[in-house]
């Protein structure tokens, strides 16, 4: 009885720490845009329960036609947070490897581009930045998001 109320009070723990976990991210909740000559992205997210944040990413272009989307996840697993892009082709993992107030970063290094993901955020601009390798030079990509909801 004693073992089974242990192990209760263990996996209780476990649930409190991953909302712990996710509840960080709550400054990523809204839907959120960036447009500049090239096109438009849009990506939103929220919260789906005590383990997980939901995300979808957009890009359109100058005409406004769509030309790339894919599925975000950041989920707490086993005391360690994930980011996981499902893109069309494949699925991304990237680990957490720094948080702080309002910001974010994770890293994949198997990954080309992108191998590192960070978010900040500042009131209502969220700054997301992409950093990696494409064609064996070094890439960075910086997106000025604005909260739209």
């Amino acid at each position: 009885m004693r073992g089974i109320l242990l192990v209760a009070l263990i996996s209780f723990q476990a649930d409190i720490s991953a909302a712990q976990d996710i509840d960080q991210f709550r400054w990523l909740i809204g839907k959120w845009k960036h447009t500049d000559s090239t096109g438009t992205v849009i990506e939103e997210w929220s919260k789906f329960n005590d383990n997980q944040m939901m995300g979808k990413s957009k890009t359109y272009d100058a005409s406004g036609k769509e030309v790339f989307n894919e599925s975000l996840l950041i989920e707490a697993l086993g005391g360690d947070v994930w980011y996981i892009a499902k893109l069309p082709d494949k699925v991304a993992k990237f680990e957490m490897s720094e948080i702080g107030v309002n910001t974010a970063t994770f890293v994949d290094p198997k990954n080309d581009f992108p191998s590192l993901i960070r978010y900040k955020r500042a009131a209502k601009i969220l700054i997301i930045e992409l950093e990696g390798m494409q064609g064996g030079k070094p890439v960075s990509q910086m997106y000025k998001m604005h909260i739209q909801s």
